[in-house]
């Protein structure tokens, strides 16, 4: 909220805007998709609600807005795929959990491969709502993920962490503070994958 308040977006929208007419202006379509991008990824982020819940599809946005980013960083590097069901409807997920996922999925996946790799995010959807990034890579310690995400809601000591993983600790609490225990992270490993699993209640209102 302290950041929000500093920032004013139509300032912010305006001044991309003009950047993205000269960038189309002289030819740039590689500049101009980068400044798209980077106006989308602030625009959702900025969004006024004060719910702890926002759209999926706004999240996955998001999600996609980053990662256009990032492949102008990583170029052949990194390679990206969504699998998503048809007829998903319109669901509302905790807020702002999903990007930071797949940065980690980056940062210790895909940037330590010489030749990289892809990143898989995929839904499913039954009595609860499954999403799974995967990164090509095999460089976590499971033992150690496990520990992190232990966490019981109902523990008074809600703000006690670890250092080393603080943010994914931060998205599992969160979720299971709003969701309840039976919900939140798990890590494991599959061939030469490392794969995020979420699980999230499947809510279609914010009531």
């Amino acid at each position: 909220k302290a950041l929000q308040s500093q920032i004013n977006p139509h300032f912010l929208y305006n001044t991309l805007d003009s950047i993205n007419w000269i960038a189309l202006e002289h030819g740039e379509d590689e500049i101009s998709d980068m400044i798209t991008a980077l106006s989308d990824t602030f625009r959702l982020s900025l969004m006024k609600n004060n719910s702890s819940f926002t759209e999926f599809s706004q999240e996955l946005q998001y999600v996609k807005s980053y990662l256009i980013l990032q492949k102008f960083r990583y170029e052949d590097r990194l390679n990206y795929t969504f699998d998503l069901p048809a007829d998903l409807p319109e669901l509302y997920i905790p807020r702002f959990f999903l990007q930071p996922i797949v940065e980690n999925g980056i940062k210790h996946g895909i940037d330590r491969l010489e030749g990289g790799g892809t990143i898989a995010i995929r839904v499913f959807l039954g009595r609860d709502l499954h999403l799974t990034v995967s990164n090509d890579g095999t460089c976590i310690d499971l033992k150690k993920m496990e520990r992190l995400l232990d966490y019981d809601p109902d523990d008074p000591n809600l703000l006690t962490f670890e250092l080393d993983g603080y943010g994914i600790q931060n998205i599992n609490r969160r979720i299971r503070i709003l969701c309840g225990r039976a919900y939140g992270l798990s890590y494991s490993v599959q061939g030469s994958q490392t794969v995020c699993h979420i699980t999230l209640p499947v809510k279609t209102t914010l009531v």
